[in-house]
């Protein structure tokens, strides 16, 4: 969601998760860890 924001943020369904995601204060981190995962 991180990567596709600026294509997302017209989407009204997509407002909340990422309004979620800009409130986080370590994003940076998540978005890090989360491109390691190799398991969802």
């Amino acid at each position: 969601m991180d990567r596709n924001a600026a294509l997302l943020k017209g989407n009204r369904r997509m407002a909340r998760p990422l309004g979620g995601l800009r409130r986080l204060s370590d994003r940076a981190a998540v978005v890090e860890q989360e491109r390691h995962r190799d398991r969802y």
